[in-house]
Order: structure tokens, then C-alpha cells, then sequence
């Protein structure tokens, strides 16, 4: 497990530093791009700590090699991967990821999403827990490989449920009602589990009074990390088998008033910088 302090040591370890350096390098002002953090709780502590390095326009095979030991299963999808200008529910861009799943040593990785074709699927999956067909949601579904220190490679599929009998399912399947009123719910697939995260990623009065999943630990880490940085947590994800509750952290800049994107203002999103500074 680690705990507050950890998140501050890690935020400086070279792995981040190394992959936020080429992040900001990637910078273009005709594509949006953000990073943020993700933390992971079970059992009363930090169980995960994940940072996220996302552009939305299209990345070489040299940049991706600077975040990932080789580019082979990256390039593997990319063809159906398309660049956006315009951040959305819909083009959420292209992330590479630096986690530390309960130690100090990093695992790096990326995801995506892929235009939703039957070709996309094919090459993804189909879902193996849902009672629909991939094509049947009518989203883009998402790939995910993570590398780790010892050479193990981990493969997650992702799909995306944003019509209101999905969603539905999912309220009932995960036992959170919530879900039915989420923008929409993001599926996540992997040996030996699930995981889904409810997206609303609002600072509206309605979506700030939404269902309190936290234990008493994880409530004091995000109590603090709204004093003293201001990040406010948004778009909870909840592990089917071991309990874990995620939540999401970005550096969003105005007034919480809205959608975390916040219009011109967080084109480029920088949250790394309130931990390193």
C-alpha cells in the first residue's frame, strides 16, 4: 500500500519526469492534451497511484517508444485510432501511463480508442461480460497494454456503454444506481476481473451531491487534496472482484461550474505541475 506522502515522492520519480518531459515536448496549440492522476483504495489505503499523459493528435513511433519499452503492440491498433482538436466523451485522446500498483516501482503502458467498426472489435474483442455485442453499443471501443519491471505485459479491453438500457445494466450489475444517471459507463475487461467507471465528470451541484463510495482513509486524501492543491475527484470506478474504488484528479482552471474541460481555458490541462513545482 502507499499512503498521502507517496503520492508527492512518486509524482518526482524518473519514470514520471521522463514520460511528463516528452508530454510537454508533444505539446501542439491546434490539439488539446492533459495529464492527471488517478488513485486506486481498498482496504482502508492507496492500493494504486496512476498518472495520465494524453494528446489527441497523432504520436511516431519514436514518441511512443519514449513512453513505452517498444512500439510494437501500440502501432498494432493505431491505424484505427483517429486525432481530435476538440476534447470529448467521445475522442478522449491517446494516454500514456505511469503506475505504481501498490510499490514503488513503475509499470508503464497506454490506451486508446479505436473507431467503432467491426474491424475494431475484431482486433479488440468482443465483450466477454456484457450481454451485447460490441457493434450493438455504438461506441469506440478502447485497447490497454501495461509493462511492468519484470517484463510482464497485461492486455485490458474497453467499452463503453452510453445508451440507457446499458447503463441500466450496469446500475444493476454493479450495484450502483448512479450509473443509470452517468454520462456514460466505461467497462473495463482484464484476466481475472472488471471494472467499470461511472463518467459525469461535472463540478455541478447535482453531480458534486452524487452517492459517497469512499471509506473513511480515502475521504481524508481527497479532503486534502482539495485544500491544498484545489483538484476536486471526479468519475469513480469500482472493481468487480476485489472492492478497489478509483477515483480522478485533474488541474482544471475557472470556475467548477461545468464539464472538467471548461471550454479554451484547459485546452491544455496540466495537473503533474501542482506536485512537481
Amino acid at each position: 500500500m502507499l499512503d498521502y506522502h507517496d503520492i508527492f515522492e512518486l509524482a518526482r520519480h524518473d519514470a514520471v519526469r521522463s514520460a511528463y518531459e516528452r508530454f510537454l515536448a508533444l505539446r501542439d496549440p491546434a490539439y488539446p492534451d492533459m495529464n492527471y492522476m488517478g488513485l486506486n483504495f481498498r482496504e482502508g489505503g492507496i492500493s494504486s497511484l496512476k498518472f495520465y499523459f494524453t494528446t489527441y493528435k497523432r504520436v511516431t513511433p519514436e514518441d511512443v517508444e519514449h513512453f513505452l519499452p517498444h512500439a510494437q503492440d501500440f502501432l498494432r491498433y493505431y491505424r484505427l485510432w483517429d486525432p481530435a482538436t476538440v476534447r470529448s466523451a467521445e475522442h478522449t485522446g491517446c494516454a500514456f501511463t505511469v503506475k505504481f500498483k501498490g510499490s514503488k516501482v513503475p509499470e508503464v503502458g497506454f490506451h486508446y480508442r479505436l473507431r467503432p467498426t467491426a474491424e475494431a472489435y475484431a482486433l479488440i474483442g468482443e465483450p466477454q461480460t456484457l450481454p451485447f455485442a460490441g457493434l450493438d453499443l455504438g461506441a469506440r471501443p478502447g485497447i490497454n497494454y501495461e509493462y511492468g519491471a519484470d517484463g510482464a505485459v497485461s492486455r485490458r479491453r474497453y467499452y463503453y456503454l452510453e445508451k440507457q438500457a446499458h447503463k441500466d445494466y450496469i446500475a444493476r450489475r454493479f450495484n450502483k444506481p448512479f450509473a443509470a444517471h452517468s454520462r456514460l459507463c466505461e467497462l473495463t475487461e482484464f484476466d481475472g476481473g472488471s471494472k467499470v467507471i461511472l463518467w459525469t465528470p461535472d463540478y455541478t451541484p447535482e453531480y458534486l451531491a452524487r452517492p459517497v463510495y469512499f471509506d473513511e482513509y480515502a475521504h481524508k486524501v481527497v479532503n486534502r487534496l482539495r485544500e491544498e492543491l484545489g483538484l476536486v475527484s471526479a468519475m469513480e470506478g469500482f472493481y468487480e472482484q476485489d472492492g478497489a474504488v478509483s477515483t480522478y484528479f485533474f488541474n482544471t482552471l475557472g470556475p467548477k461550474t461545468g464539464n472538467i474541460n471548461e471550454g479554451p481555458i484547459n485546452f491544455h490541462m496540466d495537473t503533474l505541475k501542482l506536485f512537481i513545482r
